[in-house]
């Protein structure tokens, strides 16, 4: 938890978003590629459209943690594992 010097919670730095963000993008290019599966699939099995599976992506949309969840489950693996900095087994 993140406090500021009143005891107060505050929001995280923005970098720590920004790298969320980025694992996030690459893990699902990664998984994806894996499993030779391509946008238009991922987002049917999802619930999503591929448009927004392109903007997760490409760092432009940022997903809700139902959304993240959804993602996952049609890859076969689970948030955490999409949201890891460092590759983990799916």
């Amino acid at each position: 938890m993140w406090q500021n010097e009143g005891g107060g919670r505050k929001l995280a730095p923005m970098r720590h978003f920004k790298t969320l963000q980025a694992s996030l993008s690459k893990n699902i290019k990664v998984r994806r590629a894996e499993l030779a599966m391509s946008q238009e699939s991922l987002a049917f099995k999802s619930g999503t459209e591929r448009r927004q599976i392109s903007q997760i992506e490409r760092k432009l949309a940022n997903p809700t943690i139902k959304t993240v969840h959804a993602i996952a489950e049609a890859l076969g693996t689970d948030a955490a594992h999409l949201l890891a900095d460092r590759p983990m087994d799916w």
